[in-house]
């Protein structure tokens, strides 16, 4: 049957990544860090709610990175400002953001009984699951992306920043109309490209 085929399920969402050319270094302020470190410790919270995490498991979190992420002790973020290589965009390629969840036992049983697909995501994180969130966050920390492609980042948690923000140099997406041959209406009739 489908639960005892089943090896595990990778979910994946793609992300742009830096320019390499471009992209320049910056010391974050510690919100910052606390920030992520909040948003990476919610998502390991069971149940799927959005409560705010333990201080022992935030702080916990930072230490780890601190080992993991950090040149003595201290954090470096990378920002794009644009340049010819990247058209001015700050970015160039994507890259995947992954999740990927194993199937055990208690999921197999899930998978059986036609569970809700968020109780599965939630035995998936009490398993030790890391989330997509999760994985992008380590991506920031790692220098590949920033954060302006994770829309409930607020922007101000990131700012003051040495560079122009992201979204005023991404041109706004072209629009067009285009009418079938032979089509008489006249709200058809020309393209309309900005």
């Amino acid at each position: 049957n489908f639960a005892d085929s089943v090896l595990e399920i990778l979910s994946q969402r793609l992300t742009r990544t830096l320019c390499t050319s471009c992209k320049k270094p910056y010391k974050p302020d510690d919100k910052v860090i606390d920030f992520l470190a909040t948003e990476s410790c919610r998502e390991a919270i069971p149940g799927g709610t959005q409560a705010d995490p333990d201080k022992k498991d935030i702080e916990k979190q930072i230490e780890k990175w601190r080992t993991d992420f950090s040149q003595k002790g201290e954090f470096t973020l990378y920002k794009a400002p644009g340049c010819l290589d990247c058209l001015e965009t700050g970015y160039r390629r994507r890259m995947g953001v992954h999740e990927l969840l194993v199937n055990t036992p208690e999921i197999k049983k899930m998978i059986l009984r036609r569970a809700p697909a968020a109780e599965v995501h939630v035995a998936g994180v009490n398993a030790g699951m890391h989330t997509r969130k999760q994985d992008g966050i380590e991506k920031i920390l790692l220098g590949y992306t920033d954060y302006t492609h994770f829309p409930h980042f607020p922007d101000s948690i990131f700012n003051p920043t040495p560079f122009p923000s992201q979204a005023s140099r991404i041109r706004p997406p072209t629009t067009a109309v285009v009418a079938a041959p032979g089509n008489r209406d006249p709200a058809l009739q020309s393209v309309a490209v900005p």
